[in-house]
């Protein structure tokens, strides 16, 4: 008889498309009217790097002359069935065992940034990474399985229903190389029978900026929401590429948190905070820059399980001064490094649009500090 283990690697194997050097989309990619890729999903140049696209079979989809028949690429839960069907617990121990299977780093690839599409971290609802696609930014990182007992106050739905402990997986590391520290953090919770909910949390937001001599990790709260105070040609670079999603830039949503519980029950009227920080708790690194980005990522090893990353601090509304502790998010494995987490796990953003539209009273607080295309 397989084991779970081997069913779900046979799954994966039938969705996902691992070679090194894919020439082909993953098999469970579709496109806007129903075609089948016979090329990796991309951007290019003729629409300035904001769309997904493929060639595709046939007479399919649209028509051109250099590229011939193509589609828009599209990332949808519901082809992967046999795999989002899946108990929560199932998947995320799958994607454990991958995660541990190689600790070697993965790179950055910064300049990726100018030729992919903005977009398609926002539409991707997998957790891997499509074919051929490389992180442009935070390309190394660390990978921690945790647990957050939510407080009996919460007012909230799903994941965030008061009185439940939820579990998931977190991925730490630096934006891009040192020296010079923008910590960010990525957060995923898999859920039974529905898809994955994920965080994105960064730094920029702080009271003061982290002095480039600066390498604690855990220096400062990390946040949802960010200020639109971008400075820097990479930065500004990068905000500019990421204007041409036509959306929000500096925000991403927490409402599709509060949907589903972890066992997959939906709430129908999710009730979700408007904004999510993580408090520095129990752990702090040295603020000397290390002698690499070996070094740096190594200190991530030797946490202590059982340790308390972070409070997990909320504010019901944007009129909320005194904020809403949910619960400490403590480590419940050994941290590693991870060649899987590095060059295939995803993380699906949410636009901050999503929440506007399910609390319009809030929208006007949203569209601040958007930097570009404010809602």
């Amino acid at each position: 008889m397989k084991t779970v283990a081997v069913v779900v690697t046979t799954i994966f194997a039938a969705y996902f498309n691992f070679a090194k050097e894919p020439k082909v989309a993953d098999p469970a990619t579709t496109t806007t009217n129903g075609c089948t890729c016979n090329s990796v999903c991309g951007a290019s140049i003729g629409d300035f790097y904001v769309e997904d696209w493929c060639k595709v079979d046939g007479q399919c989809g649209k028509y051109s002359f250099i590229n011939g028949n193509w589609d828009y690429c599209l990332y949808k839960s519901d082809a992967i069935p046999n795999f989002t069907e899946l108990d929560w617990k199932t998947k995320q121990d799958f994607l454990w065992s991958k995660i541990i299977e190689d600790e070697s780093s993965g790179e950055y690839h910064t300049l990726d940034a100018l030729t992919t599409s903005m977009k398609t971290p926002f539409g991707n609802e997998w957790d891997i990474l499509t074919a051929g696609r490389r992180k442009a930014v935070h390309g190394v990182g660390a990978i921690c399985p945790f647990t957050i007992s939510i407080s009996d106050d919460s007012p909230f739905t799903g994941l965030f229903k008061a009185s439940k402990t939820i579990s998931g997986l977190i991925r730490l590391g630096p934006a891009g190389k040192l020296p010079g520290l923008k910590p960010g953090i990525s957060i995923k919770i898999l859920r039974t029978g529905t898809i994955s909910a994920n965080i994105l949390a960064l730094t920029l937001d702080t009271p003061a900026p982290l002095p480039n001599n600066n390498h604690n990790f855990f220096a400062q709260f990390l946040s949802n929401q960010l200020n639109d105070k971008i400075e820097g040609l990479l930065e500004k670079t990068g905000a500019a590429r990421f204007c041409t999603t036509g959306h929000c830039i500096t925000k991403t949503g927490l409402s599709h948190l509060c949907t589903h519980d972890q066992n997959g029950i939906e709430d129908l009227t999710p009730v979700f905070p408007y904004r999510i920080f993580f408090d520095p708790a129990d752990i702090q690194f040295p603020e000397t820059e290390p002698t690499s980005i070996e070094e740096f990522m190594d200190q991530f090893k030797e946490i202590p399980v059982g340790s308390k990353l972070f409070k997990v601090r909320t504010l019901r509304n944007p009129d909320d001064t005194e904020g809403l502790v949910l619960g400490d998010l403590i480590i419940t494995d050994q941290c590693h490094t991870s060649k899987f987490g590095d060059t295939r796990l995803a993380f699906k953003h949410q636009w901050i649009e999503e929440d506007a539209a399910l609390k319009p009273e809030w929208k006007e607080k949203y569209a601040e500090n958007c930097y570009c295309n404010p809602p």
